[in-house]
């Protein structure tokens, strides 16, 4: 290509050295641009076997898609009901997955907990790692299907 105009030659020369009034990239990993902002509901009703590990694969996944996305570009809710709920039991003499589950929540993660299973369950909420009140749902399927409709991913691992 020859370019035939010094006009054309000086603005294109100009354009190629001038300073950029850009800002900065920003400090959050080059994923999170990838993958956009997201919305996610966790399913977590245990496992049939081997809920330790269930729950840690759980919460590493949490941990996972945070570290994708970016915590200001993902809001994640957590449902926990029928053996879920062992999670909270396990974690309040468990620190691992009570520190765990505070990192997570320092990050914006929110555990919701179904009130049918507490009542059939007999159980308290003090006797819940970290659950304040409201955190407390009416139903577990009713709060997954509520956040699917305004627009929540729906995750069961």
């Amino acid at each position: 290509m020859t370019l035939r105009s010094p006009l054309l030659c000086l603005l294109l020369g100009t354009a190629m050295i001038a300073p950029t009034t850009q800002a900065a990239p920003s400090a959050q990993p080059a994923q999170a641009t990838i993958y956009g902002d997201q919305k996610t509901v966790y399913q977590n009703n245990g496992a049939p076997v081997n809920q330790p590990v269930y729950f840690t694969m759980l919460l590493h996944s949490l941990r996972n898609q945070i570290t994708a996305v970016g915590k200001d570009h993902v809001k994640i809710v957590v449902v926990n009901f029928g053996a879920g709920i062992d999670l909270l039991i396990q974690a309040q003499t468990d620190r691992t997955l009570s520190s765990q589950i505070d990192m997570l929540k320092a990050d914006g993660v929110r555990f919701a907990v179904c009130a049918n299973t507490m009542k059939g369950r007999h159980l308290r909420r003090e006797q819940l790692y970290g659950v304040a009140e409201q955190d407390i749902v009416p139903s577990a399927v009713a709060e997954i299907t509520h956040l699917q409709s305004i627009g929540f991913a729906y995750i069961h691992l």
